[in-house]
């Protein structure tokens, strides 16, 4: 893991644990997107005191980041639990002395019992195998989208996904394992293998035990999801089940009912954004015509200028041509 001291916005990167942090006390230590694993206390100097968040890392209770979000009341959910934040870690001045603030973007409960694996240290590993670049840089929803959907073999949420479906879109369904990482990987290669430019691959599931979802937390799920070059969307699970996979994708729904109405949505904002852009294109057209023809009126004008020129030396000439005869005479 690269040390801290060397972030910078060329350089994203996806950490575990506060004490990566510790060492970057200077302007410059501004990372765009991190996602840490951490526990999240609450301290206050007095009763009335409304209190202050920290992250702080597991392995040093002295390591620690302040947490910023404009919804503080979320912190306090989590305080004592094992968190992932994402978010910006910036450095504030405070009374003329620096701190480091995480700007948070998303919290979510994961503990190290949540990840699908049996590495010693499965949150680290969960976190390594996603491509920074999957979380920083969000796709857009592309125009005529054709839905590659992924859903488990028992599943029942397909005809409600297309019976909710409120766009003219191809559904091309695949089914997994969902018990199976080996066989979800499978599927997803074989999305891959058959996807055209304007595809949307979409993984759902319905709710279920904890454990279940377990697999969505596995490294090498991560490291395909986050590779695919389309847009991805999933919605697993009811409100209270969350995954890294959520972590990844360009659109994220807590319910499978809740990503068809997200993929409608969307589709809609890609035709209104189409029509701007085709408005904006429209109106550069007009513009650019309008420059020609004032161009082309004032080349004329020149042109004309010269003509009457030409014309009052042609006249002149003449006048004196017959000047000259008369003379002569």
């Amino acid at each position: 893991m690269e040390e801290a001291g060397s972030l910078d916005q060329e350089n994203i990167k996806l950490y575990v644990g506060v004490k990566d942090f510790t060492s970057t006390m200077n302007e410059k230590a501004i990372t765009p997107c991190v996602a840490i694993f951490g526990e999240v206390i609450e301290t206050k100097k007095s009763q009335k005191d409304t209190g202050t968040f920290f992250l702080t890392d597991l392995s040093d209770t002295e390591s620690r980041l302040r947490l910023h979000w404009t919804d503080r009341e979320r912190f306090r959910k989590h305080v004592g639990e094992r968190v992932v934040v994402i978010g910006s870690v910036v450095v504030t001045c405070y009374k003329e002395w620096n701190q480091l603030v995480l700007r948070t973007t998303k919290i979510f409960t994961l503990d190290a019992t949540d990840v699908y694996t049996g590495s010693d240290n499965p949150i680290e590993e969960a976190l390594s195998a996603i491509n920074p670049e999957s979380v920083y840089n969000k796709k857009r929803f592309p125009p005529c989208p054709r839905i590659l959907l992924l859903c488990s073999k028992e599943s029942q949420v397909v005809a409600d996904f297309k019976n909710r479906l409120k766009i003219k879109a191809e559904v091309e369904t695949f089914t997994a394992n969902f018990a199976s990482s080996e066989d979800i990987i499978d599927r997803i290669n074989d999305m891959n293998t058959q996807s055209r430019e304007n595809d949307v691959f979409c993984i759902i599931r319905g709710g279920g035990e904890k454990v279940q979802f377990q697999v969505f937390n596995s490294p090498q799920i991560l490291k395909t999801w986050s590779n695919i070059r389309h847009f991805r969307v999933d919605g697993l699970g009811h409100h209270a089940d969350l995954s890294l996979l959520s972590l990844i994708s360009d659109f994220s729904a807590q319910t499978p009912t809740a990503v068809v109405d997200g993929i409608n949505r969307l589709y809609w904002q890609s035709i209104e954004s189409k029509k701007g852009t085709a408005a904006v294109q429209e109106a550069e057209k007009l513009r650019a015509a309008t420059e020609q023809a004032r161009n082309a009126g004032e080349c004329l004008r020149i042109d004309l200028g010269r003509s009457k020129k030409i014309i009052k030396g042609l006249a002149l000439a003449a006048a004196i041509f017959l000047i000259l005869l008369i003379i002569k005479r």
